[in-house]
């Protein structure tokens, strides 16, 4: 049986703006989810390809809320032992430079931001990470409204067991990944402490890397 729009929107399985837009991931989600079984791998694969896609458009109109699609993949449900219906996923504003969504459920919160460049190559990706992380942990000063604002953030060593490489910046339980010629971010917040936010994220960033 074939759910009409407002059924789908009832479920959760899709807003009605991302139902415009990415007609194909709710559809292939349901197909599975209506047998009662996981969808499969092919299908989320597709669901990433269709996303990752979405994302490098240039259609600021679908690129957060392709973002969710990454995570409605069940990587969330997966790493935090979660029911998906029970998680809130959150595209951004299109107005937001980067293609972001976030998950809240039960006081957790997960944001998954990727960049809207895609990077010739893996190792630019990665001198591009080296460069922010340097950058930010030097801090920088600019205007906003007329007022002077720094910005400094503390990373933790480089990591080589997420993606082509990682940084971790525990004040801000955030995972910056380099991986493919793609850069993404994964945050955590919620979890316990600092290292069971850490290994959230990283253990979540890996299975991002695996989509994209």
């Amino acid at each position: 049986m074939r759910l009409s729009t407002p059924e789908l929107v009832s479920r959760g399985i899709v807003g009605p703006t991302r139902l415009i837009i990415l007609p194909l991931l709710s559809l292939l989600l349901l197909s599975s989810s209506s047998h009662g079984q996981e969808p499969d791998e092919a299908a989320i694969r597709a669901i990433a390809e269709k996303a990752i896609e979405a994302i490098f458009s240039g259609d600021r109109e679908v690129q957060s809320p392709a973002a969710c699609d990454i995570l409605r993949t069940g990587i969330v449900t997966d790493v935090f032992g979660v029911e998906d219906s029970n998680v809130n996923y959150r595209p951004a504003s299109k107005v937001v430079p980067q293609a972001l969504c976030t998950a809240t459920w039960n006081g957790q919160e997960v944001a998954l931001t990727i960049m809207k460049t895609r990077f010739e190559s893996s190792e630019a990706a990665v001198r591009d990470l080296e460069a922010t992380v340097e950058r930010l942990e030097k801090g920088f000063t600019i205007k906003v409204a007329g007022r002077e604002r720094t910005t400094q953030v503390d990373f933790d060593d480089f990591m080589t067991d997420v993606g082509d490489q990682a940084a971790w910046a525990p004040k801000r339980n955030e995972l910056s990944v380099a991986s493919g010629g793609i850069r993404y971010a994964v945050a955590v917040r919620g979890s316990g402490d600092g290292a069971t936010n850490r290994e959230k994220a990283t253990e979540l960033a890996r299975l991002v890397a695996g989509l994209l």
